[in-house]
C-alpha cells in the first residue's frame, strides 16, 4: 500500500486504535497524494465513481517482492486495479507460486489486460459493467456526468466543482466499451459472457450482477450457477462488490467445507446488506450485526 504523507499522521491513531489495521507494509511518498475516489448517489442508490489514483500509482511489482512474505503467507490473496496492474500481476504471480487462493477483481475495469491476469487468478470477478470495460474520457463523458451530478446527485462526498475538476483531470470513464464482445444484461448474457473469459484462460468466473445476484462459472462446468440476490431497497450501492468479494475471501480461508456456491450465497448475502445503509466502507456490517447462520 502506498499513501501520502499526510494520510500516516490520520491512520496511526484512528486504524490502529479502532479497527487494528496493520501498517508494517506501507509506504509513504511525498510525490504523489493519497488516491481517492468520489462517489456520487442518486436517488435509486446506484453510484457512479472517478478513480484518481494517485499514490496508488507510484506501488510497484519491485515493492510487491520486497514484501513477499505477506503475499506467501496469506491464505487468500485479492487483487484489482487500481494500483499498477503489473503490480498486481507479480503479487498473483507470487501467490499461485506458494499455493495461495487468488482472487482478481478487475476494477476499475481497463479495455485491455496482460492475458496472464485471467490465467493466474483462480477467480476471475467482474461486474457487470467491468466485463463491458471503460473509454478514453471525451466531451460526451464529460456532459453526461456533470447532467449526472445536476440531477440526480443525493450525496457527495466533494463539492459539485471539485467533483468536476477531477473529471477533467481524469483518465478513464465507465462506458459500454465491450471487453468479451457481449453485452450483459442478463443471467443469460452473463453466462455467454463468462464462456469468453473462461476462453481466455480463468478457471472460474463470478459476474456480479447487482440486484440480479451473481452467476459463477467455471472451466469445468457445461452450465453456470446463477445466485440470486435477496430483494431489498437499496440506499446506496457503493461498495457492494467489495463487501461481497471480501465476504468470499473470507469464507473460502476461513470456512474450506464450503461449497463454492455455498460461499458464494452467504457473501450474496453480506453484499445485500451493506447495501441498505449509506457509504462504502461505513456501510460494512460488523460480524457481531449478521445473522448467526451465515457463520
Amino acid at each position: 500500500m502506498c499513501v501520502s504523507f499526510f494520510v500516516t499522521h490520520f491512520i496511526q491513531p484512528t486504524g490502529i486504535l479502532i479497527f487494528l489495521l496493520f501498517l508494517d507494509h506501507v509506504q509513504v511518498t511525498k510525490e504523489a497524494a493519497t488516491g481517492v475516489a468520489p462517489i456520487a448517489v442518486n436517488d435509486d442508490g446506484q453510484n457512479s465513481i472517478i478513480i484518481v489514483s494517485g499514490a496508488n500509482l507510484k506501488l510497484t511489482a519491485a515493492d510487491v517482492r520486497e514484501h513477499e512474505s505477506v503475499v506467501t503467507h496469506a491464505k487468500v490473496l485479492i487483487c484489482q486495479l487500481e494500483i499498477q496492474p503489473e503490480t498486481s500481476l507479480e503479487a498473483l504471480r507470487i501467490a499461485k507460486q506458494h499455493g495461495v487462493t487468488t482472487i482478481l477483481n478487475p476494477a476499475p475495469a481497463q479495455a485491455t489486460l496482460d492475458p496472464e491476469l485471467y490465467k493466474v487468478s483462480d477467480i476471475f470477478c467482474p461486474n457487470e459493467t467491468e466485463v463491458y470495460g471503460i473509454l478514453p474520457t471525451n466531451t460526451r463523458n464529460l456532459s453526461f456526468f456533470r447532467s449526472f451530478l445536476q440531477c440526480n446527485c443525493k450525496t457527495l462526498s466533494f463539492s459539485f466543482g471539485v467533483l468536476l475538476e477531477l473529471l477533467e483531470c481524469t483518465d478513464f470513464f465507465m462506458q459500454a466499451e465491450i471487453l468479451t464482445g457481449l453485452p450483459v444484461t442478463t443471467v443469460e448474457e452473463a453466462e455467454k459472457a463468462a464462456d469468453v473469459l473462461l476462453d481466455k484462460g480463468c478457471k472460474k468466473v463470478i459476474i456480479t450482477l447487482g440486484e440480479k445476484g451473481c452467476l459463477c462459472k467455471s472451466s469445468k462446468s457445461e452450465k453456470g450457477i446463477h445466485v440470486p440476490a435477496r430483494k431489498v431497497s437499496p440506499v446506496d450501492t457503493t461498495g457492494a462488490g467489495d463487501a461481497f468479494v471480501g465476504s468470499l475471501a473470507y469464507y473460502m480461508a476461513c470456512h474450506k467445507d464450503l461449497r463454492l456456491e455455498e460461499a458464494i450465497q452467504k457473501a450474496c448475502h453480506i453484499s445485500s446488506i451493506s447495501v441498505c445503509s449509506p457509504g462504502t466502507q461505513t456501510s460494512f456490517p460488523y460480524r457481531k450485526d449478521l445473522p448467526q447462520d451465515l457463520f
